[in-house]
């Protein structure tokens, strides 16, 4: 598998590119969204692993143009816990995030951070996780 990595912080680059490369994959990287397109319209990239907030153009913009040049691609990103961390950060609302991201091009979520789904479960787990009426 091929990644390209999009991040303009190069300790974030190179602690993705080791743990990937970990795995056998190859990787390049880019140092911000407008690099990220060129890399990534030039063809031969099975995954692209994104910053959101990045100078020229941010990862959301990234996704946006992709998915325009390449409107068949269907792009999943982001977990629940990652939805809250940037609807809190960027004080939104989860909807407002979620409209975002939509707009964005975004086909579908991961299914990782299921457990917060379940209270009992996520309890025991991970307790210090957002409850499931948060996310629900």
């Amino acid at each position: 598998m091929k990644v390209l990595i999009v991040d303009d912080s190069s300790v974030m680059r190179d602690t993705l590119r080791d743990a990937i490369e970990l795995f056998g994959h190859e990787v390049e990287d880019a140092v911000d969204g407008a690099q990220g397109l060129e890399k990534f319209s030039a063809g031969g990239f099975d995954l692209v692993v994104s910053d959101i907030e990045m100078p020229r153009m941010s990862g959301f913009d990234l996704a946006r143009e992709i998915k325009r040049q390449f409107p068949s691609l269907s792009i999943q990103a982001f977990s629940p816990l990652e939805v809250t961390f940037i609807a809190k950060r960027s004080k939104q609302s989860v909807g407002e995030v979620l409209k975002k991201f939509k707009d964005t091009g975004l086909d579908s979520m991961g299914g990782y951070d299921a457990e917060v789904l379940n209270d009992k479960l996520r309890k025991k787990i991970c307790p210090d996780k957002m409850k499931s009426a948060e996310w629900v």
